[in-house]
């Protein structure tokens, strides 16, 4: 995630920025469209509702949210959504997509005076882009939206997706609506069964993909934590059969028994992830174990973060 926000602080800086203009909406096609404009091969994809979640950014493991040009760059953003590669299998880094009020014409005209950006041409999309060697980035701005890759080598990365994009999973956009943030993991049995390995259960999760959404609770007057913005995961651990769910709820309430009577051997991220997971019983559909997570304060919610980078 350190990667995400630094690529949304370096593209601030190339941009001239105006005062505030009302953020809008991506396109309704993210709501119903099979695909979403980025590269393919991700483990990671990450839907960000920055309009109704602003405040999430402020949980985020990067010393940026009390810096005035880096809030200006999140006020100009109303949605983005962002793919995080393996090095092996793919020169991004990260690819990202955003929709809301840039100063594109601005933009443009910084690069062109810029020693350190370079107009490249888009074999993808025909297009141009920009790229500056020194940060890896790729960038091509409009006045509503920007596409952005931060490469893993000293070679530019296209920026515009291909002509199809990623298809997103079957029932992810049901899982996902009203979320504040949502994501999915493609084959995540490395970090899932590293956790197990770590609680000494020697098991092996083979899910396909899981399935995160995050989302605001209201706040109640009788909670100690009043004034603090809490929030509930939902997860959605997906297999390749009904039966193979139904088979693995017993590796879940192993895994409970273990975590709730020895949760201090378990720190950081790792130990996050298994309170996700272990802490309420799954609820199997189908070929799905769906989990709600207690409610998290704002130091889990880091932690949730620092999964990513797992």
């Amino acid at each position: 995630m350190g990667i995400l926000l630094g690529i949304f602080y370096l593209l601030l800086l190339t941009l001239i920025l105006s005062c505030r203009s009302v953020p809008v909406a991506p396109p309704i096609i993210l709501d119903e469209s099979d695909y979403i404009p980025l590269e393919p091969g991700a483990f990671v994809y990450l839907f960000v509702d920055l309009e109704n979640g602003r405040n999430i950014i402020e949980y985020l493991p990067l010393n940026t949210s009390n810096n005035r040009q880096f809030q200006q760059m999140i006020d100009r953003t109303n949605f983005a959504v962002a793919a995080m590669y393996h090095e092996e299998e793919n020169r991004h880094r990260m690819q990202l997509a955003a929709w809301g009020n840039f100063p594109a014409s601005q933009a443009r005209s910084a690069f062109r005076l810029s020693r350190q950006w370079r107009r490249q041409h888009s074999e993808q999309s025909g297009l141009s882009y920009w790229y500056a060697r020194s940060s890896g980035l790729s960038i091509a701005v409009e006045s509503q939206q920007a596409f952005i890759a931060h490469s893993f080598t000293e070679n530019p990365a296209d920026p515009f997706p291909p002509s199809h994009g990623t298809r997103v999973p079957e029932s992810f956009h049901e899982f996902s609506r009203d979320s504040i943030l949502s994501c999915w993991m493609e084959n995540p049995g490395l970090v899932v069964n590293q956790l197990l390995h770590q609680m000494e259960i020697p098991l092996e999760l083979p899910a396909e993909r899981i399935l995160i959404s995050l989302f605001p609770l209201e706040a109640d007057p009788q909670d100690g934590n009043a004034g603090e913005q809490l929030y509930t995961a939902r997860i959605r651990l997906q297999f390749s059969s009904a039966s193979l769910a139904r088979g693995l709820v017993s590796i879940f309430t192993l895994g409970r028994s273990f975590f709730l009577f020895n949760p201090d051997l378990i720190e950081g991220s790792s130990a996050m992830l298994a309170s996700l997971l272990f802490s309420n019983p799954p609820v199997q559909h189908d070929r799905n174990l769906d989990i709600q997570t207690d409610a998290l304060n704002s130091s889990e919610i880091a932690l949730l973060f620092s999964m990513f980078s797992l």
